[in-house]
């Protein structure tokens, strides 16, 4: 009777890797980098810090960031997370502070042309 309930638990621990043995699992898509673009629009939205002002552009690390990028003749859209991000100041944008002393952001802009990956 022992062999039986010992071969019912062995059962039960390996049926969970099963997929992993059989490659019936799914391999995670790579991260599209975002293409920069001169014509079109690109909406970013999520959460920064280190947010900074240079020049004509916007700086920051992105925790989470998601972008659209509108140009004539595509959509696209993906997520960066982790890197340093710039994006024009040219369009409208809305910025909520959070944390001590304000150091993340959560971050909805529209801006003219595309995002520009730092690192």
């Amino acid at each position: 009777m022992n062999k039986k309930a010992l071969a019912v638990l062995l059962c039960m621990l390996f049926i969970p890797t099963v997929p992993l043995v059989t490659g019936s699992v799914e391999p995670e898509e790579p991260e599209e980098e975002p293409t920069d673009s001169i014509f079109g629009w690109t909406i970013v939205r999520g959460l920064v810090f280190n947010l900074q002002k240079m020049g004509n552009d916007l700086v920051f690390r992105s925790v989470r960031v998601h972008y659209t990028s509108i140009t004539g003749l595509e959509v696209s859209s993906g997520v960066i997370k982790g890197k340093q991000v710039a994006v024009s100041d040219f369009g409208p944008d809305r910025r909520v502070y959070l944390g001590v002393l304000g150091a993340f952001v959560y971050l909805y802009a529209v801006c003219k042309g595309g995002v520009q990956i730092m690192d």
